[in-house]
């Protein structure tokens, strides 16, 4: 594999919503141009593609930490207006680099671990370190730690579920990115695996069954209640403007606060309900008197062990040269 190919081949493990990798690389020279998937939007909890671009955001400093490591040099152009469609430009400028490696060896490693944690709280140390990792940019990291103010937003969580899991179109769009089975997600290499939720691998008939006889917004709102309760904390990632641009950057310094989380031996899961219901949205901005800066992301944080990976499509799928 080239340099290049490995960069995206980096890239490619970032977070993102429902796994469904909404993104396509093409290579030309010593440029690398990360252009939305839009065949892969989830259009009903993300009508905006706010979630969409915050996935490429994801993977754009995925693509920077890696291309830094093996020898380049990068300059980030947001959607320039000479090219003929929506993209993020990466040019690369070969260097000799003494990028620091702790980030770049935790690509492969990060993961979204969506089980119980253990509850223990995180060092002040390195919640320091958390709170001030990010790009430059319009893009601020607010965390909580004490229960008085988790309580709050553990309650618009709840909400948000409940709302959500009442709209048969969300269920549905739900359902088409579950891999209920192994098989499932090996054929497809996307999409949200049973087994990273600590689920048996079923055939789809079967799971099919089961989340329509279980599956309600009461029930996911007590469990992710519970998840909340046992993490040390929650952080919210708010930006000044609430537009494409802003959407990356948010993405951008979720993954680096992910990378070095992963480092720090720190789990993470999103809990992004209140932000994607817009009137809880709204709820969510004025309990914190936030004005006109925009919250993005709600994570919560913790130790828990690891859970199965996520998989994700070979970079020949996502990649045409030029």
């Amino acid at each position: 594999m080239n340099k290049q190919l490995e960069i995206i081949h980096n890239a490619s493990f970032a977070a993102n919503g429902h796994n469904t990798q909404p993104w396509k690389f093409s290579i030309s020279q010593n440029t690398i141009r990360l252009l939305p998937d839009y065949s892969r939007r989830l259009p009903v909890v993300d009508p905006d593609d706010r979630e969409l671009f915050i996935s490429l955001g994801c993977a754009v400093e995925n693509l920077i930490i890696a291309a830094e490591n093996l020898g380049y040099m990068t300059e980030v152009q947001y959607f320039p207006k000479d090219e003929p469609i929506d993209c993020i430009r990466i040019n690369l400028k070969p260097f000799t680099s003494n990028a620091d490696e702790h980030l770049y060896k935790a690509i492969p490693v990060r993961q979204s671990t969506r089980s119980e944690y253990d509850g223990n709280p995180i060092p002040n140390a390195d919640l320091r370190q958390l709170e001030k990792i990010k790009p430059k940019s319009d893009v601020y990291i607010q965390l909580f730690t004490d229960s008085k103010d988790i309580k709050p937003l553990t309650e618009l969580v709840m909400e948000g579920n409940i709302k959500q899991y009442d709209d048969d179109k969300f269920l549905e769009e739900l359902q088409t990115w579950i891999r209920f089975s192994d098989s499932e997600a090996i054929r497809t290499m996307d999409g949200l695996s049973g087994r990273c939720s600590g689920n048996p691998s079923v055939p789809r008939w079967f799971g099919k069954l089961f989340f329509s006889l279980t599956v309600n917004g009461k029930n996911q709102a007590k469990t992710d209640q519970k998840k909340i309760r046992t993490s040390s904390g929650l952080a919210l990632f708010i930006s000044e403007k609430d537009d494409k641009r802003s959407w990356v950057e948010t993405g951008r310094a979720f993954e680096r606060f992910a990378l070095l989380a992963t480092t720090l031996n720190i789990k993470n899961a999103h809990h992004n309900q209140p932000i994607e219901v817009p009137d809880v949205r709204n709820q969510l901005t004025g309990h914190l008197n936030l004005g006109s800066m925009k919250p993005q992301l709600l994570i919560r944080f913790g130790y828990a062990k690891p859970m199965p990976y996520s998989l994700r499509r070979p970079v020949d799928k996502i990649v045409t040269m030029s």
